[in-house]
């Protein structure tokens, strides 16, 4: 609940650690209210396409860049210690929002992945995580064969501060993978072996 949320950041404030929510893509108050409470960010779970990627950004973050409304007598704005400028200026660049795709029906081909990624870097987005049960089986499913790097290679060309991938099985991880990744400029120099 909305009050459990409270409490459980003000702990957080408290002892000095960040913390986030992760929502649904439902509406405005569901991506507002954790950032309104204090969270640096939000996680938007399953996200089927790109028009909820793009309204989940817009909740997010405060004119021009979105639509959320400005109230300044919340943990998130100090209790009316931060000018309204400051706050607009600092969420919009402070605050973050991570998209997770987690259904069949929202993993298309590279291509459309890498057009998507493109747009989502134009409306802003500083980091793209690459994450599934198993994000080293990617292309199995789709074209009967691991497409991993290739997808990677192809993401290496949007304009992202970084990538960074988890969920990594050893059994499709090959040297040109590694390569791949050890060459990369943007992507994270790790794995997540879970």
């Amino acid at each position: 609940s909305h009050a459990q949320m409270e409490l459980l950041l003000l702990a957080c404030r408290a002892t000095g650690m960040d913390a986030f929510a992760r929502v649904p893509p439902t509406d405005y108050a569901t991506i507002m209210r954790p950032m309104e409470t204090g969270c640096s960010g939000v996680m938007v779970a399953q996200v089927r396409n790109m028009d909820q990627v793009r309204q989940a950004l817009q909740w997010a973050k405060y004119p021009p860049q979105g639509v959320r409304g400005l109230f300044l007598a919340n943990a998130e704005c100090q209790y009316g210690g931060v000018s309204a400028s400051e706050q607009v200026e600092g969420a919009n660049r402070d605050r973050w929002v991570a998209i997770q795709i987690e259904t069949v029906e929202a993993i298309d081909c590279i291509d459309e992945i890498v057009a998507e990624a493109r747009q989502l870097a134009d409306d802003g987005v500083r980091e793209l995580i690459i994450v599934a049960q198993d994000t080293t089986y990617y292309g199995m499913d789709l074209y009967g064969e691991p497409r991993l790097r290739e997808l990677l290679m192809a993401l290496e060309e949007v304009d992202v501060d970084w990538i960074r991938l988890m969920y990594f099985y050893p059994m499709y991880i090959d040297d040109a993978l590694i390569q791949t990744i050890a060459d990369s400029s943007r992507i994270l120099p790790y794995i997540d072996l879970p």
